[in-house]
């Protein structure tokens, strides 16, 4: 096994050890609406996903998602079993390996580096805190998989007019002698060359050279194709393109067809998905939600995800002028570590760099503006751009000298943060356990319930959110639960738990609140409590406590929804998660 090789399977390893223990975790949160939805399709669906949005209205409205591929990757899972998670545990995990695999690739190729930092950037990815809401999470794979399909057309893309890294597996690409220091073209395999810089500092690509389309370019279009319709975040494809040529291939921007040629198929498939968007939703990118208000909240947001995204945590504190001064101290003594390299050296690393460390994360952040609520794994295709950055800081620690003291100062640096990462990365999988584990219990309990309560029982069921949240009436309902439960029970839960939004909630509780009420044989009432810390369950029957039934009346009396959702979360907190 050559070391490339061992290299890949180290993060391929290193992803499915960290999450192998989410593989029997439960579904949580959306998983719900999700699994549920895609069990009763098929792919003979995937057509019209195309054009029609693909949860339909599960969340009780129609959102404005076209998202093929998502869908049909939970409707393969569900042949595994409709109500099997592991099926889904193990394609999530198995898209965060190949996509650390994807960033080594893309660090030797895109940004010139050793297969050493190369590979130290793709376990820098794999094991990011930040990343594990999108593996651990069975509905996090809304981003996992367009991030995939947007990496491998990028990598193509690069592949097919970047030059190839040294065979040595050193990734340090040879300067022409002839080119004033310009970057030598290498032979393929199969004896054809790479791309050549002109003399003017302009590259001309393979794809564009003597009227073909080199393969890797060909499938860098339909993977961006791919991506388009996976998640709309990937429209970024074109200026990420554009500026990577400019930035580290400096390759001049003018306004000619020979320097548009390459991205004429990036920018056509994104004006047609767009303009595709606009007809089905009447709207190109979410823009009615821009306001000063929404600007506000995308700074604070990406505040919080790059403080998260760097120093890891649990994504409560923002962006501070500590941390400020951290980043430019590490980026000093790295400079001063490479101050004596070649200066040809050092520009193309540096140019990596900002592309990488700026122009990236900041293309990768920019979606979050009209996504409209705080999620770290709205970070995952932006954390890319950190983790090329750490590759690149250990490639030039690396290179400098005296190697035999900073190599090793090196290589040490970037263990102690693969470290520092995988011990916050176990807390926060630990925490997503815990919540499925609670999840299974109370999914279990409602169909006990409706084993031994009589007809017409109202239900008020206290999960946690972290549970939860957006899963009532799809998590008691089949395939996660029998007809029984839908038939024998009413149940209900706060607003938070509750798939749609509050005036729907309202009513679904206030109907079945009525239903119960009006039946003249008195059915009884149960409310179930969880502890999100102990996981432990407080159970309340009107038969075990008839003042009960008075406290579940006075429910029916409240007069606003405000009002209904705050008793419910009052009588679960103070008075069933007391007994």
């Amino acid at each position: 096994m050559n070391r490339r090789a061992i290299a890949a399977a180290a993060i391929v390893v290193a992803a499915f050890i960290l999450y192998a223990p989410t593989i029997n975790d439960y579904f949580v949160q959306d998983d719900f609406g999700v699994v549920r939805l895609f069990s009763q399709r098929s792919l003979a669906y995937f057509g019209r996903w195309f054009v029609v949005p693909w949860t339909e209205d599960i969340w009780g409205y129609v959102p404005d998602e076209l998202r093929p591929f998502p869908a049909a990757s939970y409707v393969i899972a569900s042949w595994l079993g409709k109500t099997a998670p592991q099926p889904n545990h193990v394609i999530n995990v198995a898209l965060h390996a190949f996509n650390g695999l994807l960033v080594m690739w893309i660090a030797e190729f895109g940004a010139g580096l050793g297969l050493f930092s190369a590979a130290a950037a793709g376990m820098i990815f794999v094991v990011l805190p930040i990343q594990a809401e999108s593996v651990a999470w069975v509905t996090g794979r809304v981003d996992s998989l367009p991030a995939m399909f947007y990496f491998a057309s990028f990598l193509l893309y690069v592949r097919a007019v970047r030059l190839e890294p040294d065979p040595e597996g050193e990734g340090r690409l040879k300067p022409d002698p002839k080119g004033e220091g310009r970057l030598k073209p290498a032979p393929t395999s199969a004896g054809q060359v790479q791309p050549v810089l002109t003399s003017t500092g302009q590259v001309q690509p393979v794809a564009a050279r003597r009227g073909r389309l080199q393969p890797a370019y060909l499938w860098s279009v339909i993977l961006f194709f791919v991506a388009l319709f996976s998640k709309q975040n990937t429209i970024t494809m074109a200026p990420a393109l554009m500026l990577f040529d400019a930035i580290v291939r400096r390759r001049r921007i003018e306004i000619t067809w020979t320097w548009l040629r390459p991205y004429v198929p990036y920018i056509l498939l994104t004006i047609g998905f767009l303009a595709l968007r606009y007809v089905v939703f009447h709207e190109v990118a979410r823009e009615s939600l821009l306001s000063v208000q929404r600007i506000h909240e995308f700074l604070s947001d990406v505040s919080r995800h790059l403080a998260r995204l760097i120093f890891g945590g649990p994504g409560l504190r923002y962006w501070s002028a500590r941390d400020s001064v951290l980043i430019a101290i590490g980026t000093v003594v790295i400079a001063f570590a490479g101050w004596r390299l070649a200066r040809s050296a050092v520009r193309d690393l540096w140019r990596a760099g900002i592309y990488f460390g700026v122009v990236w994360i900041v293309l990768g952040v920019m979606p979050i503006l009209m996504s409209g609520y705080y999620s770290p794994r709205h970070m995952y295709l932006a954390s890319l751009g950190w983790a090329i950055v750490v590759g690149i800081g250990v490639e030039i620690i690396g290179r400098a000298e005296p190697a035999r003291v900073l190599r090793p100062v090196g290589v040490a640096a970037v263990v102690a943060l693969v470290v520092v990462y995988t011990v916050q990365l176990h807390g926060v999988v630990d925490g997503w356990s815990r919540s499925a584990a609670i999840s299974r219990a109370a999914v279990q309990q409602i169909e006990r319930e409706a084993e031994m309560d009589p007809d017409g029982t109202l239900v008020i069921a206290g999960v946690p959110r972290s549970s939860w949240a957006f899963a009532v009436p799809h998590s008691v309902r089949p395939p996660f639960t029998s007809d029984a439960v839908a038939k024998r029970l009413l149940v209900i839960s706060d607003s938070f738990d509750h798939c749609c939004d509050a005036p729907q909630w309202d009513r679904y509780t206030r109907q079945a609140l009525r239903t119960w009420n009006e039946k003249a044989s008195r059915p009884a009432v149960v409310a179930l409590y969880w502890d999100t810390r102990t996981g432990r369950m407080s159970r309340v029957s009107d038969h075990d406590d008839p003042q009960l039934r008075t406290l579940v009346a006075l429910l029916i009396e409240t007069k606003d929804r405000v009002s209904l959702d705050s008793q419910i979360q009052g009588m679960l907190r103070d008075y069933v998660a007391l007994r």
